[in-house]
């Protein structure tokens, strides 16, 4: 029974794997040799024997050429002499053999002697290819696929990964399949890609046993069975293909087998996986709980390339963790992370440049820069704050249509997170735009289980009480034919003090130019919020009784200096209102008694 979990992979075309092969400064394009008549041609054992071949070649013989170049190139009886090597190749090749074209084609692939050439490599694969000499067909093939010393001919590249996978080599019928699966050259036909797939893994072709892995994953050409994809992922990772042996870990750990999965991520990583170090060092982060570990891997994968490590690395330098605090090495390993296009790397560096950071300089043009570059990246907090920025004309040019984009795409990214709904809804209301049904229900969760639970709750009243279920039904009464005015009041106050918003973990209680933190602002305002829903619970009952609480809370704040805080300017807000509703005589908007939640009705 499998008990460990395959967590599939977008497939990938294999042209990088394929070029890597190509350019690799390798003879074969994988570990096991393909099958061909040339490893009957042995070199010569006795020195002897080297003479007669030596004195054979010199009178011309083709093979006997061949086999005195590869004793040079690889120093077998006679000093290496790459020249010499060289020299012979290319006498064996223009006396018409296919294996001395195929080793002269090999020899300007990798500059041995002679500067890389891809014309005339290209020319000499295909002499050899000619004579069908089927590695020279494979490689030739790839030349054609990625018009490499030739025009691009995807339908010639297919053709000759046919000839050669015809003829057992493993690394042809992979990619073979490859061009069954993707179309390349041919009509796509995933049970074609299956069947190559398998011919090249049953020959022990680590590449072919990956991508059969995920065919039987996700029932690509054949019968999808998790325990079979399991099998031929581990047989490609103990052939020591890289992707595999990282796909593993990834297996092991998702299933909770943590040790399993830090075998399997040393061993990509030894195979230059940096995503493995990475995870290295998280698991002697998270799970093994050792912190010099975790920062050596760190160190290790961010001085081979790795963003996401460098990020990491920045981060322990920041708080200590594994090595001492370095404050300009945290800030020089994000700015290096954040250059390199991490999303994450780049918020931290923007309130690295707004806060200012032992000795930084604060720069709110940087900031904002960073901050963008993490939104586009897809930090959902980078998103709501951009929206903030352009809603509130801080640091950057004040425009709500922009501001209504960044909301949105915080909001598609987390459905859950309410700040974006409170910026959608504060725009919507500032600019009297009422939104279509779909975007309501999006906006105002569970809505139609409010009437049962609050069926008699005057509506403004549990606005600001902050009851969020009743917040959302607030928004569907825009379009009924209460004044607009009483809802602008309300959001106003939602936007400003969302319900479940104050989200503060760590690093991540982020800060805005110019603006004070959620937390911040929820502490200012905590103390009035207090008293002003404890009288508004027990008080509210018409609108004569709201105006006197506005009236005493704006006089209270206008002696204590509070004037630049939301709940003086929503008191502001609210006051003509109520002022205008107080002089109607038989009001029925605000009264408790007359108008309830149970009253507004959604519409539709």
């Amino acid at each position: 029974m499998l008990n460990r979990i395959i967590t599939p992979t977008k497939m990938v075309k294999f042209f990088p794997v394929v070029e890597k092969s190509i350019r690799g400064h390798r003879m074969y394009s994988s570990s096991q040799k393909p099958k061909s008549t040339l490893n009957a041609f042995q070199l010569p054992s006795p020195e002897n024997e080297f003479k007669a071949f030596l004195s054979k070649a010199e009178q011309g013989d083709s093979l006997a050429q061949y086999r005195i170049a590869k004793c040079y190139l690889n120093g077998v009886h006679v000093s290496k002499d790459r020249k010499k090597a060289f020299e012979w190749y290319e006498k064996s090749a223009n006396n018409g053999n296919s294996y001395g074209q195929y080793m002269l084609a090999y020899c300007y692939d990798n500059g041995i002697s002679v500067p890389k050439n891809d014309k005339l490599k290209v020319f000499w694969f295909e002499k050899a290819a000619n004579q069908n000499h089927t590695t020279a067909q494979f490689f030739l093939g790839q030349c054609y696929l990625l018009g490499i010393g030739t025009i691009k001919n995807e339908g010639e590249a297919f053709l000759l990964f046919k000839k050669a996978a015809d003829k057992n080599h493993s690394d042809a019928q992979h990619a073979l399949g490859e061009c069954f699966l993707f179309g390349i050259g041919t009509p796509k036909n995933n049970g074609f890609a299956a069947d190559w797939f398998r011919k090249a893994a049953e020959q022990n072709n680590a590449k072919g046993q990956y991508r059969l892995a995920y065919c039987y994953l996700d029932g690509i050409g054949t019968t999808l069975n998790a325990e079979t994809a399991f099998i031929w992922l581990k047989k490609a990772a103990e052939n020591n293909l890289v992707n595999a042996q990282f796909e593993m870990g990834e297996c092991e750990r998702n299933s909770g087998y943590q040790k399993e999965a830090l075998e399997w991520y040393k061993k990509a990583a030894s195979n230059g996986s940096l995503k493995a170090e990475v995870l290295i060092g998280d698991y002697y982060t998270d799970v093994d709980k050792d912190e010099k570990k975790a920062f050596e891997r760190y160190r290790i994968a961010a001085a081979k390339g790795s963003a996401e490590a460098e990020f990491k690395l920045g981060l322990y330098y920041q708080n200590g963790k594994g090595t001492l605090i370095d404050a300009k090495k945290a800030f020089e390993h994000i700015k290096n992370a954040a250059e390199k296009n991490l999303p994450e790397a780049a918020a931290q560096l923007s309130e690295f440049y707004m806060k200012g950071f032992n000795g930084i300089t604060t720069d709110e043009k940087e900031s904002l820069k960073w901050r963008e570059i993490a939104a586009n990246g897809g930090i959902v907090t980078s998103q709501w704050e951009m929206g903030l920025l352009c809603e509130a004309g801080i640091g950057i040019k004040k425009d709500a249509e922009k501001a209504l984009i960044w909301y949105q795409k915080a909001l598609k990214a987390d459905p859950n997170y309410s700040l974006p709904k409170a910026g959608i809804c504060q725009i919507y209301v500032d600019n009297k735009y009422f939104p279509d049904k779909k975007e309501l229900s999006t906006l105002c969760d569970e809505t139609e289980k409010l009437m049962q639970r609050y069926p008699t709750l005057n509506f403004v009243q549990a606005a600001v009480l902050q009851i969020p279920e009743i917040q959302g039904w607030c928004l569907m009464g825009i379009q009924s034919n209460l004044p607009i005015e009483i809802f602008q009041l309300i959001f106003t106050y939602i936007c400003l003090f969302p319900a479940d918003s104050f989200r503060v973990k760590g690093t991540n209680n982020l800060h805005i130019v110019g603006v004070k933190s959620e937390l911040e602002r929820k502490l200012d305002i905590a103390p009035h919020l207090q008293e002003q829903c404890i009288k508004l619970n027990t008080s509210v009952e018409d609108s004569d009784k709201i105006v006197t609480l506005l009236d005493n809370q704006i006089a209270d704040d206008e002696k204590h200096n509070r004037v630049n805080e939301p709940l003086y300017k929503l008191c502001k807000l609210y006051l003509p209102f109520f002022k205008k509703a107080s002089a109607k005589s038989n009001s029925s908007v605000l009264s408790s008694n007359t108008l309830s939640i149970h009253q507004i009705q959604p519409p539709y």
